[in-house]
């Protein structure tokens, strides 16, 4: 639900209103606020991000299975050998 917020106001401005957020996706805007300051959730996505970077992840959705970059889509075979 954050995902499809943020993509939908792409282009609106140049700042997220937090409130607004909150109170769209049903979220207490003080726990977002603290979420997003909060020094282990920050090193968390940071090294998500730079592992991404090193995988080659250029946008969404991205999956990686046993170590391979699958972008938009996953083959079926490789699917369902994931998922056995």
């Amino acid at each position: 639900q954050a995902n499809d917020y943020l993509y939908g106001i792409v282009g609106e401005t140049g700042k997220i209103n937090l409130n607004k957020m909150a109170k769209k996706l049903g979220l207490n805007v003080k726990d977002l606020i603290g979420a997003l300051s909060d020094r282990t959730i920050r090193q968390q996505l940071n090294s998500d991000i730079i592992q991404g970077l090193k995988l080659g992840v250029t946008g969404t959705p991205t999956y990686i299975i046993n170590g391979n970059v699958y972008h938009a889509t996953i083959p079926p075979e490789i699917l369902r050998k994931a998922l056995e």
